[in-house]
């Protein structure tokens, strides 16, 4: 049951991040009737389709992701997550360390940008494909990035 309540939680707080992003606003405290009438729409529109967070978050194609900057990389990641980890059930947490391995790195934050693109691509496949997302609760060995031989003498 407290799985279900975590995950519950973390899905509640994705909805309103990508609401008061679709409303270009920080908090509600102080939106506007038409900011709140955007995120009406927006939330008839999931409801209506059951897609999360909805339109505002496209694929991104080849060239959209070689024109971003490390930035906006880690912020589509970002935006991706929450929406990856409600199609696979699985916790942000774990979602996260999963990119973290596709992209070879232990921390986000030390990625270079073509790390970050790897990883900004796994997680299009995962949501275009959901099925794809890996089932098992052992997370895969990471890549070793190649590195000079140490031997013992």
């Amino acid at each position: 049951m407290a799985n279900g309540c975590t995950r519950g939680v973390v899905v509640e707080r994705a909805v309103h991040t990508a609401l008061n992003r679709a409303m270009d606003i920080r908090t509600r405290d102080h939106a506007s009737l038409a900011h709140l009438a955007i995120g009406l729409d927006h939330i008839e529109r999931w409801l209506a389709d059951h897609t999360f967070p909805g339109p505002s978050l496209r694929a991104l194609s080849v060239d959209d992701i070689e024109a971003l900057n490390d930035t906006q990389l880690r912020g589509a990641i970002a935006d991706r997550v929450g929406p990856l980890s409600a199609k696979s059930g699985e916790a942000v947490p774990f979602v996260q360390i999963r990119v973290n391995h596709a992209m070879g790195t232990d921390n986000r934050a030390q990625a270079d940008d073509d790390q970050l693109r790897v990883g900004l691509r796994q997680i299009q496949a995962w949501l275009d494909n959901p099925g794809s997302y890996p089932s098992d609760t052992r997370l895969p060995p990471r890549p070793r990035r190649s590195s000079p031989s140490r031997t013992r003498a």
